[in-house]
């Protein structure tokens, strides 16, 4: 079951300074003094076993990341409770990443501030947005967070990649999302570049290329529609059509992107573009100020663990009922007293019961142990060995009916099955993390549109109290065939 600490974790060897966002605290590394951004990650995040391994992955291979175009990580630091994730989940932070203090604004609350860019400035964006991408790509590191909010610019102009290696634990959200990932496909550097082309098309005029709310209509959108190049300028037009190719590899080195902005906007298209985004910027630049959102520490007493308190709850559930109880016992009893103290007469009682025709029930045999160790194993023989997801038959049209088995997931508790984006439905888990259930594909006539793509089926984890308890084994795939 989750266990809570006494307090929460904070990252060792750095002195926390202010809070600069919900999982952001400017920090300073206690022996060097050198102020660095805090990125703290959530346990429930790296509770899936493969999310945090490719996690941890990932931000080994970003610290040999060096490009001017990438905010540069100086080290990961991890809580030792990440050894056991699935005892902590929902618990506080599992990891944080340590990132070069850089003062900059946010792409996002640039164009919130102060709208479209200019085309110069979106150039700009575009070669060392690319650029960064490349180097990081080169690296082995999956973004796949692309978004404005993970774009930082500074003063001068230069556009900074921030969140790399959150790729794997954090969602991207659905309106820069490639149509590969739409199809249940993997995460590369091809995505990267298409959410980049989306980006880009935010940048020039306020809004996403396809301003869909519903996810199925995101969906269809991102799948056949074609992207708004003729609302654009014609000089950008060569750069957005390769980003927002249908299919990759929607190669584009930044060697092309400045020889377009070039030919299209003139030989000074880089200084006249970061001139106007550090204009913009700063006006929003802040300094870092350590004093008015001090980070504060939490008693013991506020991070005591909840199961207490549901204890205590239960506790005095338990004695109210037995207060009834016995406030019924006396008042039965002085009714008794009151009728002289007659006992019930059997032989009546008897005639009752066969007039009424009602059986008495014989009491249930307690079950002897071999016969609860023969359950035990033929329930677990239903699922597969060792942890992870299986699902039976792994492909066929809306109409069929999905045998979904797993182990490894937490004991005595629940699963919620998915299906892609919807949810098919709730199974029990047993004492040994086990559980098996058959459930329809949902929204049949939704997915009746998509033959031929392949979708996840994954399941989260709740523990006896109903809790959230982490992700579970992994995913596996379903063939939809039309």
């Amino acid at each position: 079951m989750p266990q809570r600490s006494a307090r929460p974790w904070r990252a060792a060897g750095y002195d926390e300074e202010a809070r600069l966002g919900a999982a952001v605290v400017l920090a300073a590394e206690r022996v060097t003094g050198t102020p660095v951004v805090l990125r703290y990650v959530p346990m429930r995040a790296l509770a899936d076993r493969a999310q945090r391994a490719a996690f941890l992955a990932d931000a080994a291979r970003l610290e040999g990341v060096a490009d001017p175009h990438v905010l540069r990580l100086r080290h990961l630091v991890t809580d030792p409770r990440l050894d056991r994730p699935h005892r902590h989940v929902g618990t506080g932070d599992g990891a944080a990443l340590a990132y070069e203090a850089v003062q900059c604004v946010g792409l996002a609350t640039l164009l919130d501030r102060t709208g479209p860019l200019p085309l110069e400035a979106v150039l700009a964006v575009a070669a060392d947005a690319t650029a960064g991408l490349a180097a990081a790509h080169a690296r082995g590191v999956r973004h796949n967070v692309v978004a404005p909010r993970r774009m930082l610019v500074t003063a001068d102009g230069r556009v900074l990649l921030a969140g790399l290696a959150l790729g794997g634990v954090e969602d991207a959200g659905l309106a820069r999302r490639a149509p590969e990932l739409w199809r249940g496909g993997s995460a590369s550097a091809a995505t990267d570049r298409y959410a980049l082309g989306c980006v880009l098309v935010e940048c020039l005029t306020g809004r996403p290329p396809f301003p869909r709310r519903a996810p199925s209509s995101l969906m269809g959108a991102h799948l056949t529609a074609a992207p708004p190049l003729d609302a654009l300028p014609s000089a950008v037009r060569p750069v957005l059509a390769a980003l927002l190719a249908k299919d990759p590899p929607r190669g584009l080195q930044p060697a092309a992107v400045a020889d377009l902005a070039a030919a299209a906007c003139g030989p000074d298209w880089a200084a006249r573009g970061r001139r106007a985004l550090g204009d913009r910027a700063a006006a929003l630049v802040r300094p870092f100020d350590t004093t008015p959102r001090p980070i504060e520490t939490p008693s013991p007493a506020a991070w005591r663990p909840s199961w207490p308190r549901a204890a205590r709850d239960v506790t005095a559930a338990v004695a109210a009922v037995a207060v009834a109880v016995s406030v019924v016992v006396v008042v039965m009893a002085a009714l008794r007293g009151l009728h002289g103290g007659d006992r019930p007469d059997p032989e009546a009682a008897a005639r009752r019961t066969t007039a009424s025709g009602t059986a008495h029930r014989t009491p249930r045999r307690k079950r002897t142990a071999h016969e609860t160790t023969h359950r035990a194993t033929h329930r677990a023989a239903s699922c597969p060995a060792g942890d992870g997801l299986t699902i039976t038959p792994s492909s066929g049209g809306t109409r069929t009916r999905i045998t979904v088995r797993g182990t490894g997931v937490v004991a005595n508790g629940s699963v919620r099955i998915h299906f892609y984006a919807d949810t098919m439905g709730t199974a029990r888990t047993d004492s040994g993390g086990c559980f098996r259930a058959r459930l329809p594909i949902p929204r049949p006539d939704f997915y009746a549109h998509f033959p031929g793509t392949r979708f996840d089926v994954y399941v989260t984890e709740y523990d006896p109290a109903g809790n959230y308890s982490g992700n579970g084994p992994g995913r596996v795939g379903f063939l939809l065939i039309g």
